[in-house]
């Protein structure tokens, strides 16, 4: 996703305020699942970022999502519903939708790029194409606008803890004093921002947007065109789901 193109709104942040441990305010059981609308990134119109291949990156939001929702029929506690996945809904439709449906939990799936000063030119099938080998990693961003801060923060760092469990590992760039960047980093170690995007500030429910790895990173574009590895990253979030939904159940 590119950051630069998101509505964006100066704020002040206290980060210990934020950090505190909270209970979700949701039980669940396999009779009462816990109903997350899961947002895809972006359109086919409007695509998004181009990764170091060419690919777009609602594509990979696309497919992610899919298989996300096809492996959480295992998942008995969870109920997953997708947003976004053939039309050209705006932000804060795909919010007021996720309402519609009665969802208890917002997810949105995006794929990440960089700043354009680190872009280089490389050829591929013929074709140049700009990459960026030098960041790579996932990205957790909740807002202190939504009106579900902690419970949002809890999730969160729910999904950021077995993201690292699973040898998976953030990217920090999105900090960096630079136009377009300058999140605040709230927990360095397990990759959470605080950002005011539109989807999670007007958003009634918890949520969070999770950029699921860099797709200018050579690299890492190869490692997300695995299945086995987009599996550790569908299991890990599917986990803090569950986790999310059985806290206050137990």
């Amino acid at each position: 996703m590119r950051h630069r193109l998101r509505h964006w709104v100066p704020t002040t942040i206290v980060a210990a305020a934020l950090c505190q441990t909270v209970i979700p305010a949701w039980s669940c059981d396999s009779e009462r699942p816990l109903t997350v609308a899961i947002d895809v990134g972006h359109s086919a119109a409007k695509a998004g970022a181009t990764s170091a291949r060419g690919k777009e990156e609602f594509a990979f939001n696309l497919r992610f999502a899919q298989e996300l929702t096809k492996i959480s029929a295992s998942w008995p506690n969870l109920k997953l519903l997708l947003l976004g996945e053939s039309d050209r809904q705006s932000l804060i439709g795909r919010v007021r939708a996720a309402e519609r449906i009665d969802a208890q939990v917002f997810v949105s799936i995006h794929h990440d790029s960089v700043n354009d000063k680190y872009l280089q030119s490389w050829t591929f099938n013929g074709k140049s194409l700009a990459y960026a080998d030098i960041f790579r990693g996932y990205s957790i961003f909740i807002s202190k606008l939504g009106a579900q801060v902690r419970s949002s923060l809890a999730l969160a760092t729910s999904l950021g803890e077995r993201l690292r469990a699973n040898n998976l590992t953030p990217t920090l760039h999105h900090a960096e004093k630079i136009p377009g960047e300058s999140r605040a980093l709230l927990q360095p170690e397990l990759g959470i921002y605080e950002a005011p995007f539109l989807v999670l500030t007007k958003n009634k429910l918890p949520a969070i947007l999770f950029e699921v790895g860099v797709i200018v990173n050579r690299a890492e574009e190869e490692d997300l065109e695995n299945q086995n590895y987009r599996a550790k990253l569908q299991t890990s979030l599917l986990g803090a789901l569950d986790s999310y939904c059985r806290d206050k159940s137990g």
